[in-house]
């Protein structure tokens, strides 16, 4: 995973991906994560890589990930070695003044549970949850995630 093109998010996600070594798709997808990284922007590519952002991978899960749209140069730009100023980053958030939620799906590479609990820290009124679920868990698990965006306001 050494690649530039973000799909991942943080490099450090190695763990929380060999976590889904058991699923039947596994080895499909973690090398087609790896030709991700690697610069084979295919969308076959793309699409043989998402099952470890659902969970659980199944037809609904498909069925987003092929309608997700996916614009390579967006992506480029977010992922950009020089989009963000870490510094600057981390001062800006410090600033700001409203509650903050970071959500991750329990099975989520990117953020991971304790990645998504480093990020909300960095906001002064940032909290994190986790979901069942990977990074949409709108789609696999729409009830829990419905609920704790619900309850996020009230405390």
């Amino acid at each position: 995973m050494t690649g530039d093109h973000g799909f991942i998010g943080v490099r450090d996600d190695l763990a929380e991906i060999r976590r889904r070594s058991a699923e039947p798709w596994y080895e499909e997808a973690f090398a087609a994560l790896e030709a991700w990284e690697s610069g084979d922007e295919r969308q076959e590519t793309y699409l043989a890589a998402r099952p470890f952002f659902y969970s659980p991978w199944d037809r609904a899960a498909e069925a987003h990930a092929r309608s997700y749209p996916r614009v390579p140069a967006a992506a480029r730009g977010f992922f950009g070695a020089r989009a963000f100023d870490p510094a600057a980053t981390r001062t800006a958030l410090k600033g700001l003044p409203a509650p903050v939620l970071v959500i991750s799906g329990e099975n989520d590479p990117a953020p991971a549970p304790a990645q998504a609990a480093a990020y909300a820290a960095l906001f002064p009124e940032g909290r994190s949850a986790t979901v069942p679920g990977a990074h949409f868990p709108w789609v696999t698990a729409p009830r829990e995630f419905a609920v704790t965006v619900e309850h996020f306001p009230a405390g």
